[in-house]
């Protein structure tokens, strides 16, 4: 056998090797582990209809496999996602440690499912699953000779994870100026960086058109969040900003004003709790194009509110994002006590939309409780704490060896941890699942510089 075909089995091994150990939460779970939020993105996939809170692209990826049995259709897909997250992790590796053998490689990612947060998305049915890779993938991409082969691909790649979540435009340009800044200190020529950064404007203005186009088109609503404004109101009521303006302003949104001493405190209440005023003057009427009216008014309170209380909302979202940056532990709190509900979205599409799942569905330890969630955490927090101390000590001796690889990937993850926690927690809410999404690329990263800088420093 030719030592081509070698490689390519060797490949192939590793590629599935790869795959296996990130859906080990899946086996464990005897079913792709889900949120309640599963239900409305596969929505998309099974029926003729586009989410209205939230990108509707990861759902329509499910969509060529819609014709399979239901149960296929899930784990098939879910595979799907572990072999791009794979690939993508190779991808990484390669550029960081090009002579790290396949076993390496595969050593590598068997840490990642055994002590990190990673498999407990990639073997998830949400697009914070490729959260982490949209990450890498711009990291790659801004790395990379514009001109060069294979690199326009990487930016499409770029591109499709970025749409896949309304968060990933934030963290797609955060990334691309943190990967470009230290390019630029590091020397590289004016040309280079700003034909770098032209293909980062164009791939983030193209993310931003998908999904205007697809809210648009399907919606008739040229926007990117038909109802982002909700969720910046939620947090700003949470915080006590909204209060005062409604006090001094109350007649210039007089239907919100109405209703407003009847919100709930909390901002997940205010936005999912059956009995909020929202969901009968907003969700129940999005469909029809009334919710239009009250929603300018929710828009209108909530930048009313920051503007007239500047320093306020900076000093709220400011402690929102210190305390999002240290919650991320694995497996959220929705799930059995959200997901078993009849009126949760993922437990309500199924028995809708895709009945023969639920027998899959019922009998998975998600549902029934029984995942040891405890363990789990300890290991994937322990790990993240420690790789946080490796981290910095690697960053300064790739800074004092001039490293400009290493110091570019640690900055560029590190810029793109506090932009996530900042978008999650001080513009939304502060959930464990916003941050353990992407935290995993903290002791991957740690790996792959201690590797890359132990082999320079005795090769």
């Amino acid at each position: 056998m030719q030592p081509r075909y070698m490689n390519a089995l060797s490949g192939a091994v590793l590629l599935g090797g790869g795959i296996l150990l990130l859906l080990l939460p899946a086996f464990l779970n005897r079913f792709p582990l889900v949120f309640p939020d599963t239900g409305a993105y596969l929505s998309v996939a099974w029926s003729r209809s586009w989410t209205l809170d939230r990108a509707g692209f990861y759902g329509l990826a499910f969509r060529p496999l819609s014709s399979l049995p239901a149960v296929w259709q899930l784990w098939i897909g879910v595979a799907l996602q572990c072999a791009a997250i794979v690939a993508v992790l190779l991808m990484t590796m390669r550029a960081m440690v090009p002579q790290l053998s396949k076993c390496g490689q595969l050593a590598i990612i068997a840490g990642l499912a055994i002590a990190t947060t990673l498999p407990w998305h990639s073997a998830q049915l949400m697009p914070d699953a490729l959260t982490g890779i949209c990450v890498l993938l711009t990291w790659l991409a801004v790395s990379r000779d514009p001109v060069s082969p294979g690199t326009p691909s990487v930016w499409l790649a770029t591109v499709v994870t970025g749409i896949m979540h309304f968060t990933h435009l934030f963290l797609v340009p955060i990334a691309s100026l943190t990967a470009l800044a230290c390019q630029a200190a590091a020397g590289t020529g004016a040309r280079d960086v700003s034909r770098r950064a032209a293909a980062a404007a164009i791939s983030t203005m193209l993310i931003l058109a998908c999904q205007v186009s697809a809210n648009g088109l399907l919606l008739h609503r040229w926007t990117l969040d038909p109802v982002g404004s909700t969720f910046l109101f939620a947090r700003l009521n949470e915080d006590g900003l909204v209060e005062p303006w409604m006090r001094n302003h109350c007649a210039e949104v007089p239907d919100l004003c109405s209703v407003y001493p009847q919100l709930p405190k909390d901002s997940q209440k205010l936005l999912w709790d059956t009995n909020s005023p929202f969901v009968s003057l907003i969700y129940d009427r999005l469909n029809t194009h009334t919710a239009e009216p009250f929603l300018a008014q929710v828009s209108l309170a909530s930048a009313g509110s920051i503007r007239e209380r500047p320093l306020l909302f900076i000093s709220a979202a400011a402690k929102s994002t210190a305390e999002q940056l240290a919650r991320f532990a694995p497996l959220d709190d929705e799930c059995p006590r959200v997901c078993t509900s009849p009126t949760s979205s993922v437990y309500d599409y199924f028995r809708t939309l895709r009945p023969s799942l639920m027998p899959w569905f019922r009998q998975s330890a998600q549902f029934r409780g029984t995942l040891p969630k405890g363990e789990i955490r300890a290991v994937t927090i322990f790990a993240t704490l420690a790789s946080v101390v490796f981290l910095v000590a690697f960053a300064i001796i790739a800074w004092r060896r001039k490293d400009v690889l290493v110091v570019s990937l640690i900055a560029t993850v590190s810029a793109s941890l506090l932009a996530n926690a900042a978008a999650a927690g001080a513009l939304s809410d502060v959930h464990d699942r916003y941050q353990s999404r992407i935290v995993w690329l903290v002791p991957f990263v740690a790996v792959l510089s201690f590797v890359r800088l132990f082999r320079r420093a005795n090769a």
